[in-house]
């Protein structure tokens, strides 16, 4: 009788699968979607932080893709080392006689241990942080559950083996039930990455706002000039009305950091932000506005300008 978790059927098995998958989804495009909902998912939680809407700042396509790689870096690494190590240790891992003992080790120990990360993570899926503490990151559960996923498809395969030795006449599921159930593994796995990943991506949104915040009053600033009064109020920001010149320039603010220029229009915050008196402001990225950049000074205080006096003038 066929041995039905034999690794030569096992590989036709995940071989079928992966075709289907890459039949039906173009691969480009299925990272493009990707990196375009992780990086989304990042940049609008960095935005959240500090009380912005992103749908209200116009960032393209480009400006997802972009930081998308800060949230997924880790979880690339992650994944690759231990893909990497799998193969090594299989590598160097000699074929042996069969193990019933080892075997059924494997069913008493990955079963119940799959049961319950596989419940604990559907748990979490319709009734999200139920039993967890504050301290316990969101992206645990969805891990549990795809780690939960394969120890049961472990402790399924092994206990089919034991039958298989023990019972010669247990017939092995059809092998359009196999890859019915590898279909269901993969989708499930890949759907808990999938939840994993996204939560992580949100928590490095909030985790990068944190140090944004925290780094303001060193970061590097910007006069923002302009033809016509902007009306841009905050803690620490300073306006000037300038003397008329011949670049028309007339209105000069001061104490703003840039935090992203994308849609048309420049995102800026106060140096002195807090999330008590302060809010983020976003002005036109026309022809009569200029940003004129400047370095951080040694001692964290906001520079004026090469051609201001203190206080803001002009």
């Amino acid at each position: 009788m066929p041995d039905e978790d034999a690794p030569a059927d096992v590989g036709r098995d995940i071989g079928r699968i992966v075709r289907v998958a890459t039949e039906v989804i173009a691969p480009v495009t299925l990272v493009t979607a990707l990196l375009y909902f992780f990086g989304r998912k990042q940049i609008t939680f960095f935005f959240e932080y500090f009380g912005v809407d992103v749908s209200s700042l116009g960032l393209t396509t480009t400006d997802y893709l972009y930081l998308a790689q800060d949230g997924l870096l880790i979880p690339l690494a992650v994944v690759a080392t231990g893909v990497l190590v799998a193969l090594w240790v299989r590598g160097g891992s000699r074929a042996g006689g069969a193990r019933p003992d080892v075997d059924r080790w494997i069913v008493r120990v990955a079963g119940p241990v799959g049961a319950v990360l596989t419940l604990f993570g559907l748990v979490q899926a319709f009734r999200p942080r139920t039993g967890l503490a504050d301290w316990v990151p969101s992206w645990v559960a969805p891990l549990c559950l795809a780690g939960g996923v394969l120890l049961l498809g472990l402790a399924v395969r092994r206990r089919r083996a034991v039958r298989r030795r023990d019972d010669k006449s247990w017939v092995p599921p059809s092998q359009t039930a196999r890859l019915a159930e590898w279909g269901a593994m993969f989708a499930l796995v890949a759907v808990a990455l999938f939840w994993a990943v996204a939560d992580y991506s949100a928590a490095v949104g909030y985790a990068r706002a944190e140090e944004f915040a925290d780094g303001l009053p060193k970061d590097s600033s910007v006069v923002v000039r302009s033809t016509v009064d902007l009306q841009i109020f905050g803690p620490g920001v300073t306006a000037a009305a300038c003397p008329s010149g011949p670049d028309g320039f007339r209105y000069r603010y001061d104490g703003l950091v840039l935090m992203a220029a994308s849609g048309g229009q420049y995102v800026l915050i106060p140096r002195a932000w807090s999330a008590e008196d302060a809010g983020v402001v976003s002005v036109p990225a026309t022809d009569d506005v200029r940003l004129d950049h400047l370095s951080p000074s040694p001692d964290g205080e906001a520079r004026q300008g090469p051609t201001a006096e203190p206080g803001g003038a002009c």
